[in-house]
């Protein structure tokens, strides 16, 4: 099924601007935030958005929400499969979700489709819908990385930490060896005990 709200129609047009603009802004930009109403038997509706190569990378970030019934699923595709979904033949997908979100970088100039499909065999489905895209190149899931400067400061603290916890270590360790060799050269005697008798030099008789 073929969405409506995929014809050329003022609203379609609004959400062209509003992606020249962003391109311009180079920020996010909001290509859908409404309510769907799709039938029920495998029934789906989609949105599609364009990338050149000057955009790149792009992220997609949808998310959706079930007000009432279906069993709803997002799946992220490329035109050529979006034309094969729509003649009833076998496809691929880039991206499935079944959670509420769907999150991808592109990478590749191209024109993409949003597809929300309704699953369930007899309610229809009311679907709480939004679709944005980042033409900012800050990627949704950013890699987490330190700057040259916050390496070197936790290269030199993690050294100055291990210096410390050597020279401790060593202090401790002296100080056992001290008392266990003070130990063993001056033990007391133990309560009770007999103190050892001096030995006696040997007597010499003169004849």
């Amino acid at each position: 099924m073929e969405s409506a709200r995929d014809q050329d129609d003022p609203q379609r047009r609004s959400c062209i601007f509003r992606m020249i603009l962003a391109l311009l802004m180079l920020g996010p930009v909001v290509l859908r935030n409404d309510t769907s109403t799709i039938p029920p038997n495998h029934r789906w509706r989609y949105d599609r958005f364009v990338t050149t190569a000057k955009q790149l990378p792009v992220d997609v970030d949808c998310t959706y929400r079930v007000l009432e019934g279906g069993h709803v699923r997002l799946e992220l595709m490329s035109e050529d499969n979006l034309e094969a979904l729509r003649r009833g033949r076998k496809y691929e997908t880039i991206q499935v979700s079944k959670d509420g979100s769907l999150h991808q970088e592109i990478g590749v100039p191209g024109t993409f489709a949003i597809v929300v499909w309704n699953d369930d065999e007899q309610r229809p489905a009311e679907v709480a819908i939004r679709l944005a895209l980042d033409f900012s190149g800050k990627s949704l899931n950013p890699p987490r990385t330190l700057s040259t400067e916050r390496k070197f400061t936790v290269i030199l603290l993690s050294f100055v930490g291990f210096i410390l916890i050597v020279t401790l270590s060593a202090r401790v360790l002296l100080n056992a060896m001290k008392t266990h060799s003070l130990t063993s050269f001056h033990t007391p005697d133990a309560p009770g005990s007999i103190p050892p008798t001096p030995a006696r030099a040997p007597d010499y008789k003169q004849d």
